[in-house]
């Protein structure tokens, strides 16, 4: 996945196009008599819209080509369980059928089932947000949240948080170019979650209660 040297969009969107790296323009000095000035490099939040845009198109579209975003050398762990700590798995360490057969490896979970093939993995950003940094080396930090609806999950949707590190690995001086060093994917239990508050909520009203009763009783003793 590229973007243009000013932070555009990614280039390409059909879901049948393979999946390239990031990349983006460094800021440069003027050439020649200097009289030129260089473009401001594109914002990390720039940068990481783009990213999500395409990293999510091509997992929910065409999950066999996600490999590509990756290096042997990235680290991931997707945890679809809210109470279960997620596996971190090595890129180094996935064989050829792992990573040449997308239901035997770690994005297994994006695949839609051979009884329905139409029951597809599906995001939401319209109750999310993208929040980005610039970290060591040119790389950048991206956190991504929203819903998204699992294959075989009846077509209910779930909230998600999604981590990644964008590592830069082109030479200093260069058009930095992105991969995904590291991704962290928590997908989180709604009901749970609403439980919790609405919990919450409801000790926060007894105690209120309970201190206006109190109140009440210390103004009836004052006027006795």
């Amino acid at each position: 996945m590229s973007s243009s040297d000013d932070g555009a969009g990614p280039r390409g969107g059909g879901g049948s196009k393979s999946a390239s790296p990031v990349s983006a323009s460094s800021a440069t000095k003027g050439q020649g008599d200097g009289t030129s000035a260089s473009p401001a490099p594109p914002s990390p939040l720039l940068i990481g819209k783009a990213f999500i845009k395409q990293y999510y198109q091509v997992l929910s579209s065409s999950p066999a080509s996600i490999h590509k975003f990756y290096k042997p050398t990235s680290t991931l762990s997707h945890g679809l369980e809210v109470s279960a700590p997620a596996r971190t798995i090595a890129v180094s360490d996935l064989t050829s059928e792992e990573i040449d057969n997308i239901r035997s490896g770690p994005f297994a979970w994006a695949v839609p089932p051979e009884s329905d093939p139409d029951d597809v993995l599906r995001f939401d950003f319209g109750r999310g947000a993208v929040d980005a940094q610039d970290s060591v080396n040119g790389g950048i930090l991206l956190v991504a949240s929203g819903r998204v609806t699992l294959p075989g999950a009846g077509g209910v949707d779930r909230p998600f948080v999604q981590t990644f590190f964008l590592n830069n690995s082109a030479s200093p001086g260069k058009r930095r170019q992105f991969y995904v060093h590291n991704d962290v994917l928590r997908v989180l239990d709604e009901e749970k979650t609403a439980s919790a508050a609405g919990a919450a909520d409801g000790k926060e009203k007894e105690e209120a209660v309970e201190a206006n009763a109190g109140a009440e009783v210390g103004s009836g003793t004052d006027a006795a």
